[in-house]
């Protein structure tokens, strides 16, 4: 399809769309007569924006163009992108083929979530699939569904000064976005992952998880039981005179860095290292559990400064029977 043709330099060229590859050719006659391809493809960059239609002159409707017409438009069309809306396709055949196409296909979809529309949120949910590139935007004020309120959101407010304020904004936006590279980060790309860790899991792994989560309960109860029996002012000097004490320690902790961390506490508190248990916790990260007795009163800030110059994540310390 020739869109444009003009002279340049003394030469006549002709700008054609070759709708099967998405691109630009710039086609060169010389002196009018026979033509010779020269350079060059140029990569349309097609974005689609997805946002409620409503009737002619409705509410909605005047809303949504103005949308487009003064903020979605210039913004992207100052980044090379050409900007296709489903009410203004004129294309003949089915428009709903033709808005799924965008929606799988486009490099970029701008979605409107103002007035929570239906059709809306299909169309957001289709593109989320993708995984590919989307800026989200919703008018002040938007109460948007629980699945996608965490979701990042452009607000704007349907006034001038609006308009003028979220220009920027949509801009950096898209910007950010675009930045990332691959799949982008959204509930369904989130999913995805998490079924595709599971499949991998062994029953060993899936075990490790279990043994860690149960783990991580138990040092939360711990604490609950300590802060409930303990009130304010209490301190381990009130506790029996030797006791076991449970040490939480995060990290991929070697060997010879856990024998220095026993024997520091052995030297200043006069604790012995009985028992240590490797873990992985909630976050993926290794854990390692130790357990001393014969652990003295009013010592327990002391481990923790042990731990703490060793260059040791101390994430849980807590007095157990002894």
């Amino acid at each position: 399809m020739q869109l444009k043709a003009f002279p340049l330099c003394g030469e006549f060229l002709e700008l054609v769309y070759l709708k099967d590859y998405g691109c630009l050719m710039i086609k060169r006659k010389e002196d009018g007569m026979g033509e010779e391809s020269s350079a060059v493809d140029a990569k349309i960059k097609n974005c689609f924006v997805v946002t409620p239609i409503g009737g002619n002159e409705t509410p909605t409707r005047r809303a949504a163009d103005g949308l487009i017409g003064t903020v979605i438009k210039p913004v992207l069309e100052e980044l090379g992108f050409v900007v296709h809306v489903a009410h203004e396709i004129s294309l003949t055949g089915s428009i709903t083929k033709q808005v799924i196409d965008h929606l799988l296909n486009s490099d970029l979809v701008i979605a409107n979530l103002s007035e929570v529309n239906p059709n809306v949120m299909y169309e957001l949910a289709v593109r989320h699939c993708t995984g590919k590139p989307i800026v989200t935007l919703a008018e002040h004020g938007t109460s948007l569904p629980f699945d996608i309120s965490d979701e990042r959101t452009i607000f704007y407010r349907n006034d001038m000064k609006g308009a003028a304020e979220l220009l920027p904004a949509l801009a950096s936006a898209v910007d950010s976005v675009l930045s990332v590279g691959g799949r982008v980060d959204n509930p369904v790309t989130r999913a995805q992952k998490n079924v595709m860790l599971l499949d991998a899991l062994t029953e060993k792994d899936a075990q490790e998880i279990l043994i860690g989560r149960l783990d991580a309960i138990e040092s939360s109860l711990g604490q609950l039981i300590s802060v409930r029996n303990n009130p304010p002012g209490y301190s381990d000097l009130d506790s029996p005179e030797s006791s076991g004490l449970r040490v939480v320690l995060r990290g991929d902790i070697s060997v010879e860095l856990l024998r220095k961390f026993s024997e520091l506490v052995f030297k200043r508190v006069g604790a012995n290292l009985v028992r240590q248990l490797r873990r992985t916790g909630l976050d993926g990260k290794p854990t390692l559990i130790v357990i001393f007795n014969d652990f003295p009163r009013g010592k327990v800030l002391e481990v923790r400064e042990i731990a703490t110059s060793l260059g040791l994540e101390c994430s849980s310390i807590r007095k157990i029977a002894g």
